[in-house]
């Protein structure tokens, strides 16, 4: 169950990522600035 709980999650998330950046002005740039953010937390935690 926990499976198909993250699964469905992902394709939520991915839609709604995929629709922030078809219909926001400026989409590209606020995910990509999420993402380098995610990304420099993510190093931090494990380093």
């Amino acid at each position: 169950m926990d499976i198909i709980l993250g699964a469905g999650t992902l394709i939520l998330v991915l839609i709604a990522m995929s629709l922030f950046l078809k219909f926001a002005p400026y989409g590209k740039k606020g995910l990509q600035a999420l993402s380098g953010a995610a990304c420099a937390t993510f190093l931090l935690k494990h380093f």
